[in-house]
C-alpha cells in the first residue's frame, strides 16, 4: 500500500495473526527505506 500524504493520524487496517488491528505510522527507517509501523 503507498499512503502519498500521510501524517501521524493516518492509519492502514491490517489483519495480524487472523485479528483484525490498525496500524500508525512509527518512524521512517532510511536504512531499509521503510516506515515502521505501530500497532494501536
Amino acid at each position: 500500500m503507498q499512503l502519498d500524504a500521510w501524517d501521524a493520524e493516518t492509519s492502514v487496517p491490517a489483519i495480524l495473526n487472523g485479528e483484525h488491528s490498525v496500524l500508525f505510522r512509527n518512524h521512517y527507517d532510511p536504512k531499509s527505506d521503510a516506515w515502521v509501523m505501530r500497532l494501536a
